[in-house]
């Protein structure tokens, strides 16, 4: 495939006597997109070739080469994307390049690589064209020649001029002739370029194990999975990010399956196609279908799966004597919901999109005794889906010793260069200190949890006079606060708040001099 990384050294080696020889005086005769492909990468060795020998800019910069349309008759026909896209991959992906390369053809660009398509009897010619800008001047032409088989005039056909998406190199592509992909390598650009067209993937796996095939991009896409047979092992709209298709599967090892890509409700775009594969974690506790059959946990994190999509998983954890805040969520590429039970089965809580981006998060304080916890994927659709499972028991916290300091005039006393270790009893906790300055700089006021920068700290500093001079929410690293100020002597007053629910761990305050 063209999107394999290709150094110029070997291909060279490969094509070298088509460069001592001359062009065959036959034609070749494609009959498939794989020998179209061949015949594009020596295309594509001439273009390289060629194109290291244009100069650098004034400044050093390496040129910028537009690559513009391949046209016949000034139509865009199948063949006009299929050459373009497949030697743009192609240069793409060539080592130590000494041009810069823009899918485009407008400004800026120093040089602009196009081509026009022309019919004369069994022959169909592509005439490659390497032009200077700023001139219009022709910098290098060479002729394509190839044989007019069935499959070369299946692609002079015009392309769909309803989409503003075009034909990609890989097709004709059907469910009887996929594009093979491999598993774990880069991601496949492609287009749907009509409301009809289905691109159709090729996936096999000599161990089985997890399948992981899933598109990127902003297109609203909808993927279907069938196995040797034919018959369909799942399907999925939107369990990737965004608009996205993701689905999971168990590939046996020896088989093929095949994955069909389409737009949702007809529509059109570019898109990216890639299959990872998945380790399968110990589900050693399933089944765990119901509260009876509920695993029991203690609190930390557990790596699961929803496999089939439409299964419920319930664990079972202790709430400790005493009592304590429950804060269980999920980590996963899909949506997922949560939600609680008391140990009479009675509804506590439940969550949809409470953790971050699609993922569920309840955070509560709870009696003891035992609470039940179950997790599925939302929506009807959803493909299996791998999930991580996380649990914490968060006790009241002991107040600091610098309490009580929730106001202005409660403020503790903290010093430049000597940290203080605090805790927030609440999310609705203050904590206020004052500093003195008595010598004009800049400072930098930081509070950062202790355990790391999981804690979402607020920082408000203020003059003696309590007038706001800044603030800061995640100026340090992730969810640290961090403001820095150029200060005259005086006295200064800060204020450190969280905008988290459940503040449970400690932090470090500080202030610094510049």
């Amino acid at each position: 495939m063209l999107k394999k990384l290709i150094t110029v050294t070997a291909l060279f080696v490969f094509f070298l006597p088509a460069f001592l020889y001359g062009q065959q005086q036959q034609p070749p005769k494609p009959a498939s997109l794989a020998e179209l492909d061949q015949f594009l990468v020596e295309t594509a060795i001439r273009l390289d070739l060629r194109l290291r020998g244009l100069p650098r800019e004034s400044n050093g910069q390496m040129s910028r080469v537009g690559v513009g349309s391949f046209t016949l008759a000034d139509e865009l026909v199948a063949l006009s994307d299929i050459w373009k896209n497949g030697v743009l991959d192609t240069l793409t992906n060539v080592q130590n390049r000494t041009y810069a390369l823009r899918d485009t053809a407008s400004p800026p660009n120093e040089y602009l690589l196009s081509g026009i398509i022309l019919e004369a009897g069994n022959t169909v010619r592509v005439t490659t064209r390497i032009i200077k800008t700023a001139d219009s001047s022709l910098i290098a032409s060479w002729n394509s020649d190839l044989a007019k088989t069935p499959f070369i005039s299946e692609l002079l056909e015009a392309a769909d001029a309803s989409s503003s998406a075009r034909r990609d190199r890989f097709e004709t592509d059907s469910q009887g002739n996929p594009v093979p992909v491999e598993t774990g390598g880069a991601a496949i650009s492609r287009t749907i370029h009509n409301g009809d067209d289905r691109d159709f993937f090729l996936v096999r796996l000599e161990e089985g194990g997890m399948v992981v095939a899933e598109t990127g991009g902003n297109m609203d896409t909808m993927m279907e999975i069938y196995g040797e047979s034919g018959d369909m092992i799942t399907s999925n709209d939107d369990g990737g990010g965004g608009e996205n298709a993701r689905c999971v599967f168990f590939a046996e090892g020896g088989k093929s399956y095949t994955a069909m890509v389409r737009g949702y409700s007809s529509e059109t775009g570019s898109y990216t196609f890639r299959v990872s594969r998945e380790d399968i974690p110990d589900l050693s506790w399933e089944p765990n279908d119901s509260r009876e059959q509920a695993h029991p946990i203690t609190p930390g994190r557990l790596r699961a799966a929803f496999f089939p999509a439409e299964e419920t998983d319930w664990y079972a954890l202790e709430i400790p004597a005493e009592g304590a805040r429950l804060i269980v969520s999920t980590e996963s590429d899909s949506d997922t919901w949560l939600t609680l039970y008391d140990s009479e089965g009675q509804l506590l809580a439940e969550d949809d999109d409470g953790g971050h981006d699609n993922n569920a998060r309840i955070s509560m304080y709870l009696p003891a005794g035992t609470v039940y916890i179950k997790a599925n994927l939302y929506g009807a659709g959803s493909s299996a889906a791998f999930y991580t499972l996380e649990t914490r028991i968060q006790f009241p916290a002991t107040r600091d010793e610098w309490e009580p300091d929730n106001s202005a005039s409660r403020a503790k006393d903290i010093e430049t260069g000597v940290p203080q270790t605090r805790n927030f009893s609440d999310s609705d906790d203050e904590d206020w200190v004052k500093f003195t300055v008595t010598e004009r700089g800049r400072y930098t006021i930081r509070a950062r949890g202790v355990s790391g920068p999981e804690l979402d700290t607020f920082i408000e500093l203020f003059d003696s006079e309590m007038d706001s001079i800044d603030e800061d929410d995640d100026g340090g690293e992730r969810y640290d606060s961090r403001l820095s100020a150029n200060l005259a002597p005086g006295v200064y007053y800060i204020k450190v708040s969280t905008l988290d629910d459940d503040p449970g761990d400690d932090y470090t305050l500080s202030v610094s001099a510049e």
